[in-house]
């Protein structure tokens, strides 16, 4: 979208009620200039349902690995071992 950067800071401010819209948006061919955008935003989120959503993308979205690290580590997420294989 034209308004990108006002529309994630928007999502940032409700928080964690947006992660169901964002991982939509995740699934959706059309959005994929934005996952890693996403992705960095779902860290910034925090909460269990952003964990929860990051920790599932690992298997699903190869390509951002390192990014959505960096994301689960910024929520303060603690990997049990089978998340620990997948880093």
């Amino acid at each position: 979208p034209d308004h990108g950067k006002h529309v994630l800071t928007a999502f940032q401010d409700v928080g964690e009620q947006t992660v169901p819209l964002l991982k939509k948006m995740l699934k959706d061919p059309a959005n994929e200039v934005w996952e890693e955008k996403i992705i960095i935003l779902l860290g910034r989120i925090s909460g269990t349902a952003a964990q929860d959503l990051l920790t599932q993308l690992l298997s699903e979205k190869h390509k951002h690995t390192p990014v959505i690290i960096k994301s689960l580590y910024r929520t303060k997420y603690r990997a049990n071992e089978g998340t620990q294989r997948q880093m």
